[in-house]
């Protein structure tokens, strides 16, 4: 099933490297799954729940066997994302019922998924460099004069540095007693010398005699001490990383510092040195970015270009010929204008099409595609393979946005001020809503209420019949007198997401069904899709359509999925389509596709380059697009 931004509009887009940043491979612990170890397989069926809404924007659910839901009541039928369309909520193609992620198993168990920064992989939860078991993957703290490593999954003050002790056993201030020279723990923890005694090399000492040496004016053992090791004139020279040095019997000794098994104390932090950029093969060992992409450690080695292409196409770094219209199979093989580069093959794009018609918006359910022609007023159906077109509404007053639900496919008329629904199966259009010299904009539905934006309203409407309700107008600009027009209507099963288009930046909101606000961070204000667990958008305030980020709905907490650019600049992005763990988007690379835990680079679906891509739909097989102009699709 599924769950797709309901957006179709004109799209400036800018000029943009293509980025490409990307993973190591994850490790042989990482279990497999449909992508890099991320699995999208539903979770096991159980009693549904109650009915809801769909979590898409336009798309609702397609009927199958109730799943395990996300709260108690009678089974029924189900929805293949999770959420009840009639009956009990169903199965999720994305693990639990409710939309989730079924990313968070990608790991074999005692490793994470770091997803914070552009390199993302399976870390081990005994690696203190990415903060042991922490999901949020920064480091541990570093304790003075410590070892820094894991316990239990939890950053922990592992085994002192030589002369070091934790006297106090704090951890917070590491080991904080240099028992060699400390007169009140002198050797060892509450040993105190007497007052006219200093404590040299560990033991309390009356009077600088042998085989004490007076050096820079301190009376010293030069059998212990590391700054006269053997002589007032010979220290020992500093330690490698992840090393420690002390001074025994007038010689030093050198010895690596005790981290696990598999980990190496780098700057006093246990540290896998087969996957950490910073620390790759050996402590201070930095892996260097190529112009274009991001190097990864794998295996202890810096790795400049991601599996799947290729530095042999100079100029070019990072060439994948799978893909690249411009280096199709082989580096100087480029596509004619009308075909585009699929697995380093020239396909013509004509090929593809399964609909040639102006099509102002569509959506993808249960083995059809339901379509507006904006030239003749229509409202229609094609099976997903193409074939004959089935007209299940005419004359039209110019249909805007599609949309459906379990049953009934609903769209706007923006000249007729209306919002109307026909059944699936063909039948009389009804009017669901009317407001005479309006133009409605979006829709979606969960079943039980149309939701639809009308300038700059949201407002809902039941689907049974009844009066209109306004959940959210835009604020007025005091400065310009106006109220910022509102797009882009997308839900999952509680809340309902739109961008305001203010005259000087786009954001994306949200709001509860009922209207109440959902305490959610300002979102991408280009396009918007969302789960019952995550919301996904792409652009912000300050950049522009450049950046695909995912904001959890439980902690507000963002993070940047794809875009940061080199030199800074983000990449032009719109079109954002979701399903199961899959994250698919209009990049300056065609339609590609991310993990929506941030877990590898994209990959490309489609090099669909010459005419902006206005939306994309996906089911369980192909990715659909549509460029105004047709309705295109190719397996995903």
């Amino acid at each position: 099933m599924v769950r797709t931004q309901a957006a179709m509009r004109d799209v400036t887009y800018l000029p943009a490297f293509r980025l490409m940043a990307f993973t190591t491979a994850f490790s042989a612990a990482c279990q497999g799954g449909n992508h890099d170890g991320f699995s999208s397989v539903g979770g096991a069926g159980g009693t549904g729940g109650s009915g809801g809404g769909p979590s898409s924007s336009s798309s609702s659910s397609a009927s199958g066997t109730g799943g395990s839901g996300v709260s108690s009541g009678p089974g029924g039928t189900g929805s293949s994302i999770g959420m009840g369309g009639t009956g009990g909520s169903g199965g999720s193609e994305t693990g639990s019922g409710g939309g989730q992620l079924s990313c968070g198993a990608a790991c074999a168990p005692g490793q994470k998924l770091c997803s914070k920064g552009p390199v993302r992989t399976c870390r081990s939860v005994e690696d203190a460099a990415v903060g042991c078991g922490d999901p949020n993957c920064g480091p541990c703290p570093s304790f003075p004069n410590g070892l820094t490593l894991c316990a239990g999954g939890a950053c922990a003050l592992g085994a002192c540095l030589p002369g070091f002790v934790d006297c106090d056993m704090d951890p917070a201030n590491g080991c904080e007693v240099h028992v060699v020279d400390d007169p009140t723990h002198c050797g060892a923890c509450g040993n105190a010398c007497a007052t006219s005694e200093r404590c040299i090399g560990g033991h309390c000492v009356g009077a600088c005699g042998p085989p004490y040496v007076i050096c820079n004016g301190l009376c010293t053992d030069t059998q212990t001490a590391v700054h006269a090791c053997g002589g007032c004139d010979l220290p020992c020279a500093a330690p490698s990383p992840g090393q420690s040095v002390e001074c025994v019997a007038g010689s030093c000794v050198y010895a690596q510092l005790p981290c696990p098994t598999g980990l190496s104390a780098c700057d006093g932090v246990c540290t896998d040195l087969t996957t950490n950029r910073s620390h790759c093969g050996a402590c201070g060992a930095v892996c260097q970015d190529p112009m274009n992409a991001f190097a990864v450690c794998n295996a202890g080695r810096c790795e400049p270009c991601p599996p799947g292409t290729t530095d042999a196409c100079l100029p070019r770094e990072c060439t994948d010929l799978a893909h690249e219209n411009g280096a199709c199979g082989a580096c100087d093989t480029r596509c004619p204008t009308g075909a585009m580069c699929r697995d380093g093959r020239c396909v013509d794009l004509a090929t593809l099409r399964i609909v040639e018609a102006t099509v102002s918006d569509f959506v993808v359910d249960g083995g059809l595609v339901y379509f507006v022609n904006a030239t003749d007023g229509t409202i229609n159906s094609v099976p997903v393979g193409g074939g004959a077109i089935h007209q299940l509404a005419s004359f039209q007053e110019r249909p805007g946005h599609i949309a459906v639900d379990a049953t009934r496919v609903l769209w706007t008329n923006t000249i007729g001020g209306t919002v109307m629904a026909v059944p699936k199966t063909g039948g009389s259009p009804a009017i669901i809503a009317s407001e005479p010299g309006t133009a409605p904009d979006y829709v979606v539905s969960d079943g039980t209420n149309a939701y639809f934006i009308i300038a700059d309203r949201l407002l809902a409407a039941p689907i049974a019949g009844g009066p209109t309700t306004l959940l959210y107008q835009s604020p007025l600009d005091i400065t310009f007198g106006i109220r910022a027009p509102l797009s882009n209507l997308t839900q999952n099963s509680t809340m309902l997401f739109f961008t305001i288009h203010d005259p000087f930046i786009k954001q994306g909101q949200s709001v509860h069904k009922n209207g109440t606000p959902t305490g959610l961070p300002s979102l991408g204000g280009y396009s918007i899709a969302a789960t019952d667990t995550d919301v996904f958008s792409i652009g912000d305030v300050l950049t522009g359509p450049g950046n695909l980020k995912r904001c959890s709905i439980a902690d507000p907490v963002c993070e940047e999925l794809w875009g940061v650019g080199p030199f800074g600049y983000h990449a032009a992005l719109d079109a954002l389509a979701l399903d199961g763990d899959d994250v698919f988007f209009f990049g300056t690379a065609g339609i590609e596709r991310v993990l929506a835990c941030g877990s590898r680079m994209p990959d490309v679906i489609a090099s669909v380059l010459e005419t902006p891509v206005r939306k994309i739909e996906v089911d369980a097989s192909h990715v659909y697009w549509s460029d105004g102009a047709s309705i295109s699709r190719v397996p995903r």
